[in-house]
């Protein structure tokens, strides 16, 4: 049987499905497989050509329900007379041609059969396994790179911040940074209270003058609005330097404060070869993405599917 381009092997069956539940909830079950009921409509015989097994004729009237489960479909032909059930099985075009040989090529598919098996489910099972060995790799890196990190304290020191510090550059004690090349975090802790506090900071080798810059805004806001307790921002700060070597190393900081603005306290704490998280969710997004993309048109092509049954 071909349809707008579609091939179906049909035959009739000798025993009637199980038919349960109406409307889109109609599911009809044989030979241990369910099919989900697709459509009803009324048919009409409008001409008759070849050779038919059964008596047919030109406008005899009969309803056809269909019900669906690639490649597979049922259809139930409903007269005053009779009820005949029929089983098709959808076959790609390029089969038709090559079993018989066709001289011209088939015509060629218009939509999407009811029956017609999604190009995306032989898929799936690949793109599962390959999704699962490439998260269980990202797994088991990240777990390397925790077990492989030092997240090593280097040095700590206090500053206070006032009028007297205004547009002055402060520095810390040298200390040694070792190991391989690594991430350095500095960490800020202040008693910021309803108040901001800029640093402008800069880590320099001491042996080459090198320095990486940064700036971070670091405020605190908090209080009772209508009885409701609100708070903004963060008395802390994590500030991240990448590819830090080995040497010897001391941090400038020059500290901006609200004009009449009280003194603030900040610590200044730095940790080496810190692991990082980011990486990993940014990674595990990427990998998302092909998923996400395979499900899109995976519906995209259901959807289409369905826009033609009783439930579109």
């Amino acid at each position: 049987m071909e349809y707008n381009g579609h091939w179906s092997l049909v035959h009739t069956l000798t025993e009637p499905p199980l038919v349960t539940g109406y409307g889109a909830k109609a599911k009809a079950v044989y030979q241990d497989r369910s099919y989900r009921h697709f459509q009803t409509a009324k048919a009409k015989v409008s001409y008759v050509l070849g050779e038919f097994y059964w008596r047919v004729r030109v406008g005899e009237r009969c309803e056809i329900s269909d019900y669906i489960a690639p490649p597979f479909q049922l259809s139930q032909e409903r007269t005053n007379k009779e009820v005949v059930w029929s089983q098709a099985e959808y076959i790609e075009p390029d089969a038709i041609e090559s079993a018989f040989r066709l001289e011209t090529p088939p015509p060629l598919r218009m939509g999407i059969a009811p029956n017609q098996l999604s190009p995306y489910e032989a898929r799936r099972s690949k793109f599962r396994w390959l999704l699962g060995v490439f998260l269980a790799l990202l797994v088991i890196g990240q777990i390397v790179t925790l077990a492989l990190s030092a997240d090593q304290r280097v040095h700590q020191q206090t500053f206070v911040f006032d009028e007297t510090t205004r547009n002055r550059t402060l520095s810390t004690e040298p200390f040694a940074v070792s190991g391989r090349e690594s991430n350095l975090v500095i960490r800020a802790q202040t008693d910021l209270n309803n108040n901001w506090l800029y640093l402008d900071l800069a880590l320099i080798d001491q042996q080459t003058g090198a320095s990486t810059a940064i700036g971070r805004e670091i405020s605190y806001y908090h209080g009772i609005d209508g009885g409701e307790r609100w708070s903004e921002g963060d008395a802390g700060d994590d500030a991240v330097l990448s590819g830090i070597p080995a040497g010897i190393y001391y941090l400038t900081v020059e500290g901006e404060l609200p004009r009449s603005s009280p003194a603030v306290t900040c610590t200044l704490t730095m940790f080496r070869d810190v692991p990082s998280w980011s990486n990993f969710f940014l990674a595990l997004l990427g990998l998302l993405i092909l998923p996400m993309l395979f499900l899109w048109r995976t519906r995209a092509f259901e959807r289409a599917r369905w826009a033609e049954s009783d439930y579109g």
